[in-house]
């Protein structure tokens, strides 16, 4: 088994050897969705999905959400709970050659958690920064597999670590 995955490694890394533009130039977009794990006061899978526009040749805006949900059971009542946040941001994509570009990213949002048991349910949204860096690894000329780690903070909500894994694809420009 250990074998078939190392293949499956090689075979996925073979694809960076595809040449292309990497720059992040105005008029050129980027869409990603994939998913990862929140880590805080518990630990949480959840979904991402994002949008990129090329601002300059090394900046680009972003918006990015993220959907996390858990339940557990405490008795006889099972309590939910879930977190959207919804964020803005920039990534400033460092200068290298290469089909792997490391990227820092910031932004500024709105995390809304929300905590239910039985029929009560409470809710509450507070903003949120976040801090982190990525690997974008381009598989083909415009699209492939992003890495990312950032730590949010949501005021009054508490600090998480999330590590994601999306697919991205580029158009435009």
């Amino acid at each position: 088994m250990k074998k078939l995955n190392f293949l499956a490694i090689l075979v996925a890394l073979s694809g960076f050897a595809h040449a292309g533009e990497r720059d992040m130039v105005p008029g050129r977009f980027e869409t990603s969705g994939g998913g990862g794990i929140a880590v805080g006061e518990d630990t949480a899978g959840l979904a991402t999905f994002g949008f990129s526009a090329g601002a300059s040749r090394f900046v680009s805006v972003t918006g990015d959400y993220f959907y996390s949900a858990d339940s557990i059971q405490i008795g006889r009542e099972k309590v939910k709970g879930r977190q959207d946040d919804f964020l803005g941001g920039l990534n400033v994509h460092l200068p290298v050659k290469g089909n792997a570009v490391p990227y820092l990213l910031g932004g500024v949002g709105i995390a809304s958690g929300k905590v239910a048991i039985g029929k009560l349910a409470v809710t509450d949204s507070k903003p949120q920064v976040n801090l982190g860096g990525g690997i974008r690894m381009y598989t083909g000329k415009r699209f492939g597999v992003k890495i990312e780690a950032r730590w949010a903070k949501a005021f009054d909500l508490g600090t998480e670590g999330r590590v994601t894994i999306s697919i991205f694809s580029q158009f435009g420009k």
